[in-house]
């Protein structure tokens, strides 16, 4: 009889096997249960490794009215079809962290915001929002550098970054 709970281990890679030596030396031998692994643990998501620059450029340009976490919370909402069903408007405020009793109209705001940036299009069904399409990141700050709304030295920040992961070529 197979176990499901098991994951089955294959080879790792060379940059693998060098980074789990690395963890080992340096925090000794650790139980799989001590660690997420996306392999065998549930709510994984796959996310751009320039997300951090992208919230940091989102919030640097919604200046008093950060919107960064905001859309970081869309990204953990997000299957590969870049689409997210907001069935819950204040769950995703909560996600977004906004606490209080504005807290849906606060996040709304910040939805307008990232829609105007262009990091994100909606639907909106009444005056609630439905439908939310993440935009490609990239794209949307190339757009926004070329209009001169971001500063030259945190674009070029995002940029290295973004050739150092392979997502710029």
């Amino acid at each position: 009889m197979e176990n499901k709970d098991v994951a089955v281990k294959s080879k790792p890679s060379k940059p693998a096997a060098k980074r789990l030596a690395l963890r080992t030396r340096i925090f000794g031998s650790l139980e799989d249960v001590e660690l997420w692994h996306r392999g065998t643990d549930d709510g994984y998501i796959h996310l751009p490794r320039i997300l951090p620059l992208v919230v940091n450029i989102i919030d640097a340009l919604t200046k008093g009215k950060p919107a960064g976490q905001t859309y970081l919370a869309l990204w953990c909402r997000n299957y590969d079809e870049m689409i997210v069903d907001v069935t819950d408007e204040a769950s995703l405020a909560y996600e977004s962290g906004f606490y209080s009793e504005r807290r849906v109209t606060t996040w709304q705001q910040r939805m307008q915001s990232l829609h105007d940036l262009g990091f994100v299009k909606a639907h909106k069904v009444g005056n609630r929002y439905q439908y939310v399409l993440i935009l490609h990141p990239i794209h949307a700050i190339k757009a926004l550098y070329a209009e001169k709304k971001i500063q030259q030295e945190m674009y070029e920040i995002f940029e290295h970054r973004a050739y150092e992961v392979g997502a710029l070529k």
